[in-house]
């Protein structure tokens, strides 16, 4: 039996959902998270499929904050300066998809993630946090909006 060669994120999660891509370099690109925990939310993943930052190769890793820094301007131009990054590393960390990937999410006083005066940092699925519902058209909307385009 012959394996299966991994497919290439953006084969695999780019290239199914064109429409929600923000942004893309030689060696990353960023697209919505289809299951956002608030609008705009955002992930920055390696093109070459990789399961822990360990696993990246130094023009990755010297690229990675390149790409940070322009997926980070433009939610910064869409939402405000607020911004949440976290990248999970593992099972352990809560991860449901083993590739690795870099959460980018605008944030604002008061945002859903609030209550009263305390910040809840609910990412992990297994929280049980709901996530927000939006659909196909609205999640395309908001990709436009966030690479502005009207």
């Amino acid at each position: 039996m012959k394996d299966k060669k991994p497919l290439n994120v953006s084969e695999a999660s780019i290239g199914t959902n064109p429409e929600l891509m923000l942004w893309e370099s030689e060696h990353w690109a960023a697209m919505l998270d289809i299951y956002p925990v608030v609008e705009g939310h955002s992930l920055i993943l390696p093109k070459r499929p990789v399961e822990h930052v360990t696993g990246l190769r130094d023009d990755e890793i010297k690229s990675m904050g390149e790409a940070i820094r322009k997926v980070s301007g433009m939610l910064k131009k869409t939402y405000g300066p607020g911004l949440l990054m976290t990248m999970k590393c593992g099972e352990g960390a809560a991860r449901t998809i083993s590739h690795l990937h870099i959460h980018v999410m605008p944030r604002r006083r008061g945002d859903r993630l609030w209550d009263g005066g305390k910040s809840r940092i609910v990412l992990d699925r297994t929280s049980g946090f709901p996530r927000l519902e939006m659909d196909r058209d609205k999640l395309k909307s908001v990709a436009k909006r966030i690479r502005g385009v009207k």
